[in-house]
């Protein structure tokens, strides 16, 4: 078994997408797709239906993701194992894409400076797909957000939601709502397509991205309605109440993780680099490291 085809298999189950799989592994979309090939002629099963519009496990993908997930964190552990006795600094460190964008830089500038020879392997996915490689072993820190702050949680904090839309747009008037939204698994999509199930408000999805910038766009550009944190980052958006017909919604949580309590030196200075972000009336939960 060649891991490479794994970590092919599981990038495109993440990313629902050939292109983006191969960005996120530094291969072409060809490259990906023929590793798909060989890994389903070993198998002798298809793994995904593909269509023009969208990538979906097959019932044998949805079974064999879980078996892809272990084994490769099986292999990380075992190269942990053997890097421990350098003394070497490898964490692999999971977070959102909006997080990813606004805030890791911050984080990694402080630990960089406390860990100049470490070596960082950044995932940054739907908080679905995080969840379930940090469950696989195969994340050593990961932020995941949550609608309640789990009670494994390190450090948490509350992060208000606000209904936003582009400066001048109209959006907002139509019925059902032009959502601008991030693939299913964003718990800001859940909450948004909820709170307006409850309010008895018609949606639909009109543009939909994995990335901060893909949804910034869509937003300055007065495509839809987006849900999001952090919306100050953009500027001069309209944020939307209950005289436009938008009920509130409650906050969500975002929850710093680690795979060994109490984690390593290196982990507990990247969570604490983490923890120092959040104001101190928006933190859920005290930190657990010093």
């Amino acid at each position: 078994m060649d891991l490479e085809l794994l970590r092919a298999f599981v990038a495109v189950a993440e990313s629902r997408s050939f292109t983006q799989a191969g960005t996120r592994l530094h291969r072409t979309q060809s490259t990906v797709s023929q590793q798909i090939g060989r890994l389903e002629a070993y198998l002798d099963a298809p793994l995904f239906d593909r269509d023009t519009r969208r990538v979906t496990l097959t019932e044998a993908g949805e079974r064999y993701i879980a078996y892809a997930r272990r084994l490769l964190a099986v292999d990380e552990e075992a190269r942990a194992a053997l890097r421990a006795g350098t003394g070497a600094v490898f964490l692999h460190v999971g977070v959102p894409e909006d997080f990813a964008v606004l805030r890791l830089p911050e984080v990694l500038a402080e630990f960089a400076a406390a860990h100049p020879a470490a070596r960082l392997e950044v995932v940054a996915a739907p908080s679905g797909d995080l969840l379930a490689r940090f469950e696989s072993g195969m994340l050593d820190v990961a932020v995941i957000k949550a609608t309640a702050p789990p009670p494994d949680a390190l450090t948490c904090w509350r992060e208000p939601l606000s209904w936003v839309v582009g400066p001048g747009s109209e959006a907002f008037r139509q019925r059902p709502v032009p959502l601008i939204a991030y693939p299913q698994g964003c718990s800001y999509r859940a909450r948004a397509t909820e709170a307006l199930d409850t309010a008895d408000t018609g949606w639909r999805i009109a543009y939909e991205s994995p990335n901060w910038s893909g949804i910034r766009a869509a937003v300055e550009s007065g495509f839809g309605v987006a849900l999001l944190a952090e919306a100050d980052r953009i500027p001069d958006v309209r944020r939307l109440g209950a005289a436009e017909g938008f009920p509130p919604v409650a906050p969500t949580f975002l929850s710093v993780r680690a795979r060994q309590t109490p984690p390593p030196a290196a982990a507990a200075d990247l969570i604490d680099a983490i923890a120092r972000l959040i104001p101190e009336d928006r933190r859920a939960a005290a930190p657990l490291v010093a």
